[in-house]
């Protein structure tokens, strides 16, 4: 007879903790209120654009009304050791919050400034709602059992170690933290525009583009990366930009705009540059230094666009790459063997972009992710430049985190080239971090740009020449495309200074300025009528309305009927994509000119109304998408067949956007055909209205800092010729460099 026996067998039955419920309570102050749980600040129904970090800060500041919370606290709690420059993300960061709440520093409502120390949230503040739960402990329980036999204290003991193995595994299982890059630190620190990184394959030599010669246009630059002077490596008034070290620290490979624009070669110590590759950018040598990867294509809505190649050094032969990508957003990166390439791209549309491998072989490119890198919102129309770096295993590209570009990591497969993960943030700044570039070491070198876009007015000479530009908005939001009243009192554009795009309205004789705060959600297409009383706008990208400037709600027009592009006395509205007259009255939409194979858009009318102007353009798919040319026809309100077509230009370059002087007398338009975006012109004959004469520059804008080229699409620089001036919007583009250091 078996012995009988008593015993105790522990059996831990651990009660896995939930994930705490989300903070529901909503901190409201003002006419504002904060919700953690959703990272939404509200102004009443209306959801008010900040970005994290200001929001994070606002937070912060919230749960310590009138308390101050100093410099140190915000550094350590908001950026910890992971910030690019905490003096710089701390004010940009309470700048953007206070442009949010339309608050002031000299006069504050909810953050004071406290020189020196810190801020201090002083309006009240209010919290409603829930508050957090307290975290559940993890609860071991003992569980008796009492057993005549030893089988069952076998099987207590069994389910005691298959409980063991299930932990041991999701142990060993659980994913893994990422060893954390160093704190980046600033390597340049330039006012202007210092940008394009490249570093040697050693860490050692850092080559840059950089405004600062004083010029006004971008040279290479190239200095230690531990210390030591800069040195200038290139002369002229090209504009010089896009570095590249070679693998062995021999050469310097850049893109130049000299001579019509290529590839050049010139020692890292100095000496007269050569040229490479003809019409080509952005260079990347292969690891054995044998080829040059490089893009060929054109800048178009805030970006380039292209196709990728690869040229051979020792037979001179190029070769076109991924056929079936024809959007290209920045630099590629190589695989460590030299046989494949990948890089950022679309495929056969303007965005979004998606992480793309290409053998050298010339075989398919084939999409690596699934979901996209950038490209903002499409109501901008925006294409953004996504540069690839490649360390071992890992691809470092700039992605889109709320409002911020900023560096993100992904492992990689090497032997299937496929991605191993998702992308991981490893920077964190509140401006755009990007054109990553790494050495053999682990040293990523960046740019963090700033950008803006404020409204210019120019002055017309008789001749019909610009002179004097200067800004009409002194911010450092981004304002895009101005519209004018007939008699030039009233100006209407789009600003997104108070957080998100809203439509403002500046009275031109005494430059008060406010804003149409009924419009729930973001608007960058908006255009006052000729007598100044309403304006329409495209909301969202999607739908039309109607407001009025004294005030009042929006009025529905219609639904994915485009943008508005010109108003008629008669308050009938143009609108692109093939240009058509849209009566708000019934919604009907008549055609005015339709071309059976390229696009037709822009539309502009003649201040008598008598003659419209439009231009066209090619398909990105079929890669004819470098030509634009401009026609003028009669308006009538209705079709008008291509023979009724007048050609304004040739339709060899990027010539867009245009409109009439106004006298009627002269078309003004946009163009790169000289290499930069400035503003061209040519006369008309006053009865005939046909172009005579030759095509003009009257404004060279060959800044590289400041230009038409920061502006994300052309149809939000609009040029607005009325009175003596002509008004448009510009962008200006500042940055510097840094660097982080990856894990080894």
């Amino acid at each position: 007879m078996a012995e009988k026996f008593d015993w105790w067998c522990i059996i831990g039955q651990i009660n896995f903790m939930e994930s705490p419920s989300p903070d529901k309570r909503v901190i409201r102050f003002g006419t504002f209120e904060a919700d953690p749980a959703t990272g939404e600040l509200r102004k009443g129904e209306r959801r008010i654009n900040l970005q994290e970090q200001p929001f994070r800060l606002l937070l912060l500041l919230l749960e310590h009304p009138g308390e101050v919370v100093t410099r140190d606290e915000l550094r350590g709690k908001l950026w910890g050791e992971t910030f690019v420059d905490f003096e710089e993300g701390l004010n940009t960061a309470v700048r953007k919050l206070r442009d949010a709440l339309g608050d002031s520093a000299s006069n504050p409502r909810f953050v004071e400034t406290l020189p020196r120390r810190g801020y201090r949230f002083i309006a009240p503040v209010e919290r409603t709602g829930a508050e957090l739960p307290e975290p559940e402990p993890i609860v071991v329980k003992i569980v008796q059992l009492r057993s005549n036999s030893r089988m069952f204290w076998l099987a207590g003991c069994g389910v005691l170690l298959v409980a063991a193995a299930f932990l041991a595994r999701l142990w060993l299982n659980r994913e893994q933290p990422t060893a954390a890059p160093t704190p980046p630190k600033q390597l340049t620190r330039d006012s202007g525009l210092t940008t394009d990184p490249a570093i040697s394959r050693d860490g050692k030599l850092l080559a840059y583009a950089s405004d600062r010669g004083a010029q006004g246009n971008l040279d290479i630059w190239v200095q230690q990366v531990a210390s030591g002077p800069a040195r200038k490596l290139t002369e002229g008034p090209a504009d010089n930009y896009e570095p590249e070290i070679s693998p062995d620290g021999s050469e310097v490979l850049f893109r130049s705009d000299r001579d019509g624009g290529g590839i050049y070669s010139v020692s890292p110590l100095g000496g007269e540059a050569r040229l490479v590759i003809k019409d080509a950018y952005l260079p990347r040598s292969s690891p054995d230094g044998t080829q040059i990867a490089y893009l060929r294509g054109h800048f178009g809505s805030g970006a380039f666009s292209g196709n990728l190649y690869v040229y051979a050094r020792a037979t001179g032969s190029e070769r076109m790459l991924a056929p079936n990508v024809v959007t290209v957003g920045g630099a590629a990166a190589w695989s460590p063997d030299g046989r494949s390439l990948i890089f950022a791209a679309a495929d056969g549309i303007v965005m979004p972009f998606y992480l793309w491998m290409c053998p050298t072989d010339g075989k398919q490119a084939t999409r690596l992710s699934a979901t996209p890198l950038a490209g903002d919102d499409p109501f901008l129309g925006q294409v953004r430049s996504v540069s690839v770096a490649r360390f071992r295993n890992q691809l470092i590209v700039s992605a889109k985190h709320g409002d911020s570009y900023n560096l993100w990591t992904v492992p990689i497969k090497p032997e299937k080239s496929l991605l191993a993960g998702e992308l991981k943030q490893i920077t964190l700044g509140s401006g755009s971090e990007e054109l990553p570039a790494v050495s053999d070491d682990g040293r990523v070198v960046f740019a963090n740009h700033s950008s803006s876009s404020s409204i210019w007015e120019a002055a017309l000479e008789k001749t019909g020449a610009l002179t004097n530009p200067r800004r009409l908005t002194q911010d450092k939001a981004l304002n895009y495309r101005p519209s004018l009243s007939a008699d030039g009192s009233k100006m209407a554009y789009t600003s997104n200074r108070s957080g998100k795009f809203e439509i403002w309205v500046r009275d031109m004789i005494s430059a008060q300025e406010s804003a149409i705060t009924t419009i729930v959600k973001p608007v960058t297409y908006a255009l006052i009528s000729r007598d100044g009383s309403k304006i329409a706008f495209w909301e969202d990208g999607v739908r039309t309305y109607v407001v009025s400037t004294s005030g009042g709600g929006p009025r529905f027009l219609c639904e994915k009927c485009d943008r508005p592009d010109d108003w008629t006395s008669d308050d009938k509205i143009i609108v692109p994509f093939p240009p058509r007259r849209l009566d708000p009255s019934n919604g009907v939409l008549t055609d005015l000119a339709q071309h059976p194979t390229l696009s037709t858009t822009g539309p502009r009318l003649s201040p008598d109304e008598k003659w419209f102007t439009f231009h066209t353009s090619g398909n990105i798919g079929q890669q004819i998408g470098r030509q634009r040319q401009i026609f003028l026809a009669p308006y009538s309100g209705h079709p008008v067949p291509l023979s009724g077509w007048l050609p304004v230009t040739d339709g060899q370059g990027l010539d867009r956007e245009a409109a009439f002087s106004p006298d009627g007398n002269r078309i003004y338009f946009l163009s790169d055909r000289d290499g930069f975006r400035c503003i061209w012109a040519r006369t008309l004959d006053a009865n005939t209205k046909k172009p005579i004469g030759t095509i003009y520059p009257v404004l060279h804008l060959h800044n590289p800092r400041i230009s038409l080229l920061h502006v994300p699409n052309t149809g939000l620089v609009r040029i607005t010729p009325v009175g003596n001036k002509i008004i448009f919007a510009m962008g200006e583009l500042t940055g510097n460099l840094w660097m982080t250091e990856l894990p080894r």
